[in-house]
């Protein structure tokens, strides 16, 4: 178990995500299910129109359902110095497929977008 910590473009408001290995499990199976390479009717929509559809899928943001991620997100901000647990209805997961790269938002705060895999990756090689 580690955490994450989001930085956003708005002073002082930053995210945090505890990754357990359900949360962990979680980005995973989003990868699988939106990343194209993972996906088969994606690749097989890829030769039949030569990228054209193919092309508006993995360029736009995907909405990820996130009801598994209740308890695991935080923020703060310059008002509340302490990370504050998120409600799932107060945040929005985007995954962008072309970049394999996921963003936090919560109402207008957006986190930057990160690779979970290769934060991941990094953080279980230091422990």
């Amino acid at each position: 178990m580690f955490s994450i910590v989001l930085k956003s473009e708005t002073p002082d408001v930053n995210f945090k995500i505890i990754a357990t290995d359900e949360v962990s499990d979680f980005f995973k199976s989003v990868i699988k299910a939106e990343h194209y390479i993972y996906n088969p009717s994606l690749l097989y929509l890829q030769s039949v129109d030569q990228g054209k559809e193919w092309k508006c899928k993995i360029e736009y943001a995907v909405n990820i359902e996130c009801e598994k991620l209740s308890g695991c997100i935080y923020r703060k901000d310059k008002f509340n110095r302490r990370y504050e647990p998120l409600d799932t209805d107060q945040f929005k997961l985007l995954y962008i497929p072309k970049t394999n790269t996921f963003c936090l938002m919560n109402f207008s705060d957006a986190s930057y977008a990160f690779d979970f895999l290769e934060i991941e990756k990094a953080m279980t090689a230091q422990l």
